[in-house]
């Protein structure tokens, strides 16, 4: 089993201290569509639904995250490079 470290970095430059970060999660509803004619049962994806990604960091002395989180503006552009602990190839 291949075991990954995760590097963070936004506006070009990266984040230290992210201790934990959550998976991607999407989730599709299953609608069911009954036949009249035949009475054939038919299952087709609906709505499609997916979570946003969390960063959990511990207390910095950083002062980029604080303005940022009281700023008008909470959404941001990130990138993640998954680093393979084991031979250092990554993947962004």
């Amino acid at each position: 089993m291949r075991t990954y470290s995760a590097e963070v970095s936004w506006d070009g430059a990266p984040v230290s201290g992210v201790t934990a970060i959550t998976p991607l999660r999407s989730t599709t509803e299953i609608i069911t569509i009954h036949d009249g004619g035949t009475g054939a049962t038919f299952h087709v994806p609906g709505r499609s639904d997916t979570a946003a990604i969390t960063l959990s960091r511990g207390v910095s002395d950083d002062l980029a995250l604080d303005l940022w989180a009281r700023g008008p503006l909470l959404s941001k552009e990130i990138e993640l490079t998954l680093v393979d602990t084991s031979d250092g190839v990554s993947v962004t």
